[in-house]
Formats: structure tokens, C-alpha cells, sequence
């Protein structure tokens, strides 16, 4: 093992697959990015339907010749839930932050080390950190499907809120 835990052997025989493996290291940053992306995309998609549908609902309610109750706790409620979701979604994808090879720990610590060891090591660590990434986009993710729920109950909010009105 060297100084930070990976291991090193300086023999290629017990891992023929380095190249192969470094291969899909590589990629697995990209990947991690493209999910990363997507988890925030959805976030954000969410914050502006989320903004959208109370819009919607206060335009509703506008042409309504009912009387709209604006203190109705069906209002709040929806209120609340957009409230949430713009707040926790702005929060949620300012949380966390990808993990990345360091160039600069590159050129300090791996640049002497032979090429196999390089790379016998860079899939080590690229293994880590998509370890560490793989939890931040999965608790992206579960906060956004939590979103999504509070979302659908801020449109149902709104619904009886509207629907009260008429």
C-alpha cells in the first residue's frame, strides 16, 4: 500500500486490465458529470413549475367572479410548499461538490511513478471518488423526488384553494 491506501505493487501480473480499466476510469468522470447535471436540471425544473403553477394559480383565481379567500389555509399551504421547493431546491444544488483529480496533486505526488503505476492508481482513486460523487447525485436525487411529492401536494393546494372559489 502506498501513503494514501491504494494499492501498489510495481508489477503488472496482478492487474493485466490496467489500461482497460483506466479507460472506463476516465469516463466515469464524464458520466458522473452528465448524472450531476441531470439530478441539478431537474432540480431547477421542478423550482420553476413549482413557480409556474402558483402563478397559474393566482391567474386562476383572478378570473374567478368568486369570493377568493387569499387567507384560506389551502392557499398557505401551497404557498408553503413553493416556498420549500425554491428554497430547498436552491440549497440542494449548491450542496455537495463533485469530486476531481486534483492536477495539482497529480504534479506534485504521480508524476515520477511509472505509467502502469499511474494508472494502476488513477483507477484506484477514480473508483473513490466516483464512490463520493455516486452519494452526493443519489442525495440530489432523493431530495428532488421529495420535491416532486411537495410539489404535487402545492398543486392540489392550490386546486381546493381555486375549487373553494367557485
Amino acid at each position: 500500500m502506498n501513503e494514501r491506501g491504494s494499492p501498489t505493487t510495481g508489477s503488472e501480473s496482478p492487474y493485466p486490465g490496467v489500461d482497460e480499466a483506466c479507460d472506463w476510469a476516465k469516463l466515469s468522470y464524464s458520466w458522473t458529470l452528465q448524472r450531476l447535471d441531470a439530478v441539478d436540471s431537474r432540480i431547477q425544473n421542478l423550482q420553476a413549475f413549482s413557480a409556474s403553477v402558483a402563478l397559474a394559480g393566482f391567474a386562476v383565481s383572478g378570473a374567478l367572479d368568486g369570493d377568493v379567500d387569499f387567507k384560506s389555509a389551502w392557499l398557505l399551504m401551497a404557498l408553503a410548499g413553493f416556498a420549500v421547493i425554491v428554497v430547498a431546491g436552491a440549497a440542494v444544488r449548491a450542496w455537495g461538490n463533485v469530486t476531481l483529480p486534483s492536477p495539482r496533486v497529480l504534479y506534485e505526488q504521480w508524476l515520477a511513478k511509472p505509467e502502469w503505476d499511474f494508472k494502476k492508481d488513477a483507477v484506484y482513486f477514480a473508483g473513490e471518488h466516483f464512490e463520493a460523487n455516486r452519494r452526493l447525485i443519489n442525495r440530489k436525487g432523493w431530495t428532488a423526488d421529495a420535491l416532486t411529492i411537495v410539489l404535487a401536494l402545492q398543486t392540489v393546494a392550490l386546486s381546493v384553494w381555486i375549487a373553494q372559489a367557485l
